[in-house]
């Protein structure tokens, strides 16, 4: 018998299902993010959190995707693996070529107060130094997090998977409206959930690719002492 509050049961509504892989990522106890160490060290110490615009990330239909011409909006992101375990994979694809590999172990609070900031800075970045345009209010953006579908084709229809959780057949439908939650089936290991900040076009210059958010105006808890290196 499967349970109420199952994957299954917003498998028709991809906003139902959209709003579910909401609630699932906010409840995780782990967030990982990893990088080279020199990123997880510079964002121990000037306690900022830059989210892209997807444009260099690795997985080009992800990249895609992520963002579209026909949006009104741009989504900026950060990707965390809500593995309990660490992922010798992930060190050695985000570690960077001299394998100087970094890891910050986000806890359940330290992301919850990070979805209820009151602001972000937008800009760009100019030999390796953050350029502000401007500071955003909460009004003027939206903030979430996300569990990833792994998805491959299924005769027609799509076969899903969000942790043990699988979907047989999401009709392409309701799979072609869910946007910045879903990624080729062999990415599964990474175990992703994903910190996405929407921001209007008309707020925005054309110079903007990442935002800045303060984590030194946050309760993060012990997340900034929950740091790896490989």
């Amino acid at each position: 018998m499967k349970s109420k509050d199952s994957i299954n049961t917003y498998s028709l509504n991809a906003e139902e299902l959209s709003e579910y892989l909401k609630r699932k990522a906010e409840k995780h106890n782990h967030y990982k993010l990893y990088s080279t160490l020199d990123r997880i060290v510079e964002i121990r110490d000037k306690q900022c959190l830059y989210l892209g615009n997807g444009e260099k990330w690795n997985d080009i239909p992800d990249r895609k995707s992520f963002n579209s011409d026909e949006f009104d909006y741009i989504n900026f992101g950060k990707c965390f693996s809500f593995s309990k375990d660490e992922n010798v994979a992930m060190w050695m694809l985000y570690g960077g070529l001299d394998k100087k590999s970094g890891m910050i172990d986000f806890t359940n609070k330290g992301i919850n107060d990070i979805l209820s900031i009151k602001s972000v800075d937008i800009g760009f970045f100019s030999e390796n130094d953050f350029v502000l345009l401007q500071t955003l209010q909460r009004d003027s953006f939206k903030i979430y997090i996300i569990d990833i579908l792994y998805f491959k084709e299924n005769n027609g229809s799509y076969y899903v998977r969000r942790s043990e959780e699988t979907i047989n057949d999401l009709s392409p439908d309701i799979f072609n409206k869910l946007i910045g939650c879903k990624k080729a089936y062999p990415w599964r290991y990474e175990s992703e959930c994903r910190l996405i900040v929407s921001i209007n076009k008309r707020f925005l210059n054309k110079k903007c690719d990442f935002i800045r958010i303060d984590l030194s105006v946050l309760d993060l808890g012990k997340s900034l002492d929950r740091i790896y290196h490989g």
